[in-house]
């Protein structure tokens, strides 16, 4: 699709977006080490996030819904399985699956990055 618009006036736009990117990353905390001060990385929390959001969720979901590799998929939830945040359990509609749930204290560590994310956003 053609453009109507002059090359100098393109070239602004596109320089307004990129500065505009740069300070919303900066401002969210996305390139941080840990997404908004938590304990969590960006992928870590995009996971919990998603678990928290669904009534019923697979590895095979996440991996869909987050355009992540499936490895990694796997090796987050093993880590946050290990760190008491996601519990598996076998499907009760296909034997070959498993669910996927918050623990308690998953639910806690939703809570907590759902108030910070919250928090910057209403700073914006």
């Amino acid at each position: 699709m053609k453009s109507n618009m002059s090359p100098d006036h393109l070239e602004s736009q596109i320089a307004a977006i990129r500065g505009f990117s740069r300070f919303y990353t900066r401002k969210l905390g996305i390139i941080e080490p840990r997404l908004l001060d938590s304990p969590w990385t960006l992928q870590e929390a995009r996971i919990i996030y998603e678990i928290a959001e669904r009534q019923s969720c697979t590895a095979t979901d996440l991996v869909r819904a987050l355009g992540l590799d499936a490895g990694y998929v796997s090796r987050t939830l093993q880590a946050l399985q290990r760190r008491q945040i996601v519990a598996r359990k076998p499907s009760k509609t296909d034997r070959r699956a498993t669910e996927l749930a918050l623990t308690a204290k998953g639910r806690a560590a939703f809570a907590d990055l759902d108030s910070r994310s919250r928090g910057v956003v209403a700073t914006l």
